[in-house]
C-alpha cells in the first residue's frame, strides 16, 4: 500500500515536502492530460470525474475542490497526483517526483 508522500518525505527530507505538495499542486490542473497520459482514454466522463477500469473502479477527479485527487475502489487507495504516478510507474515517490516535474 502506498504511503502519503508527505509523511515519507518529512521522515527523510523537510525541503522535498514543499517541493511535493507544489508539484501536485502543479499537476492538479492539467489531471485530464495527465490521467490520458498514464491511463489511456477513460471508459465514463461526467462533468466532476473520469473513469477507467473495471465497471470504473478508477476515479479520478478532474473537476471541483478535488481536482487532482484519484481513488481506485478495487485497491482501496487513492491520492493526488503524485501519488497516481508513482502507482500507475511502478515506482518510489522520488522517482514519481521527478517524472512529474520533467512532465510538467
Amino acid at each position: 500500500m502506498l504511503r502519503s508522500h508527505k509523511t515519507v518525505r518529512c521522515a527523510a527530507h523537510g525541503q522535498t515536502t514543499s517541493l511535493a505538495r507544489d508539484t501536485a499542486q502543479a499537476l492538479a490542473p492539467r489531471i485530464d492530460s495527465l490521467a490520458r497520459t498514464l491511463l489511456g482514454e477513460p471508459l465514463l466522463k461526467t462533468q466532476l470525474q473520469w473513469r477507467w477500469g473495471t465497471h470504473g473502479s478508477l476515479a479520478v477527479t478532474v473537476a471541483g475542490d478535488r481536482r487532482g485527487r484519484w481513488y481506485s475502489f478495487e485497491e482501496n487507495r487513492g491520492g493526488d497526483a503524485l501519488d497516481l504516478i508513482a502507482w500507475q510507474r511502478g515506482c518510489d515517490l522520488k522517482s514519481a517526483l521527478a517524472w512529474a516535474r520533467n512532465w510538467l
